[in-house]
């Protein structure tokens, strides 16, 4: 099972949350991945901390190469949360231009929740957009919804 979000391209369509704004749903949380996501379009992870109330935090983005995969990325992330005043969720986007899930994923998505669940912080989702879609893998997996 999974959910297809607005494309990258048509998250546009719907206003962005402002600073102050709650991440109310999937399509605010992919709209704000692919807004901050790199220019051209580049393999890549965003990991945005969300505080208690769900508004957006501090946000990274890191290239993804041969010698890091998205799950060491998402990993050395919650690694470092746990160091973080205020932090109590956060929402993880793949950019895959040209490629999709992959049966890796719904593992990733899981070890994922359980380091974030290990120092009291929620893995909201993660999306793999891939130019035209985006994917839940929470959603995919069959997890409870966190929105």
């Amino acid at each position: 099972m999974s959910r297809r979000c607005s494309p990258p391209r048509a998250a546009a369509t719907r206003p962005l949350p402002r600073a102050d704004d709650p991440l109310r749903d999937p399509h605010d949380a992919v709209a704000l991945i692919a807004t901050v996501a790199s220019r051209p379009v580049q393999h890549e992870v965003v990991v945005v901390l969300l505080d208690a109330a769900r508004r957006g935090g501090p946000v990274f983005v890191v290239e993804t190469g041969d010698d890091r995969t998205e799950v060491e990325i998402v990993l050395a992330v919650i690694e470092l949360v746990e160091r973080l005043p205020a932090v109590d969720a956060l929402v993880i986007g793949s950019i895959r231009p040209g490629a999709s899930i992959d049966d890796a994923d719904q593992y990733h998505w899981l070890d994922a929740v359980e380091a974030a669940g290990l120092i009291g912080v929620v893995v909201v989702d993660w999306f793999v957009l891939d130019g035209t879609t985006a994917t839940s893998l929470a959603v995919r997996s069959g997890s409870p919804s966190q929105w």
